[in-house]
């Protein structure tokens, strides 16, 4: 009985100080919007977002490819949105994801592909990932090889061949021949013809590391 209120006393500062540290666990960085200068004509900032790791806001982004390993050179302003987990997602449209190889049969059967509702692309071809790292903006997808087009290695879709510079070439054929004749005069001839072309090839880019 003596001892009832010291032991009454430990729990009721246990559970103070489990309770301060279950606070600081769910505390929270916040930005003050008093340090930034403000102009009453513009619209409020909402700077919740950069509260979480990563966060940026959604919008248009120009952004490189590397699609399964490959670095694609064409560039892309892509959309992004902000997913339900504070996430940037893109926007993909049917044309960047035959640009980046998916199967057309496999796309034409996907749920939602040519909707605008931009849906996430795991839910378009199952089995995908796709990463923003916005400090290098760049667009990293992996996609299975199961829902791509099957094409021989380092190939480069036709979508990205450069469609070359006007060529001009010029060729030439020179021939001479000389006689002397029985009185003693020599006889020369000299032939020259010059060959003319233009040309627009149609290229593919060098081969893409």
């Amino acid at each position: 009985m003596r001892h009832g209120p010291a032991h009454t006393v430990t729990i009721v500062s246990l559970s103070i100080l489990l309770g301060g540290q279950s606070a600081l666990l769910h505390a929270q960085a916040t930005f003050n919007m008093d340090l930034l200068e403000k102009n009453d004509h513009l619209p409020a900032v909402d700077l919740q977002r950069f509260n979480q790791q990563a966060g940026q806001p959604p919008g248009a982004y120009p952004v490189s490819w590397q699609v399964n390993g490959v670095t694609l050179d064409a560039r892309k302003t892509v959309t992004f949105r902000q997913n339900d987990r504070g996430q940037l997602t893109p926007c993909l449209k049917p044309e960047d994801l035959l640009q980046a190889g998916v199967n057309p049969a496999v796309l034409s059967q996907a749920p939602g592909a040519t909707s605008r509702s931009c849906p996430e692309l795991n839910a378009l071809l199952p089995g995908s990932t796709v990463n923003f790292d916005f400090a290098h903006q760049r667009l990293v997808m992996t996609i299975p090889q199961a829902l791509m087009t099957h094409r021989a290695r380092d190939n480069v879709p036709s979508a990205l061949w450069d469609e070359g510079i006007s060529a001009f070439q010029s060729n030439y054929r020179y021939s001479g021949a000389s006689q002397r004749t029985r009185e003693g005069s020599t006889e020369r001839d000299n032939y020259l013809m010059l060959k003319k072309r233009r040309e627009r090839r149609r290229l593919a880019p060098a081969r893409q590391q």
